[in-house]
């Protein structure tokens, strides 16, 4: 994990949601057995978008 955000939910007082930035592959057995774990804490889980880390695109 790089990044961890917080915002507050409009609807809820005292709860909020989070932003998380990751490096790794969500692809690789690693990275869907992270996605499931992560499913298991989270309510709703959203997957935004993924990219190629800057080392990987000179590659």
């Amino acid at each position: 994990m790089s990044v961890l955000r917080s915002r507050p939910l409009k609807e809820v007082s005292w709860q909020y949601y989070f932003f998380v930035e990751a490096v790794g592959d969500i692809y690789s057995p690693r990275g869907q057995e992270m996605l499931k774990k992560l499913g298991k804490y989270c309510n709703k889980l959203h997957l935004i978008g993924s990219f190629k880390a800057a080392r990987e695109l000179s590659e």
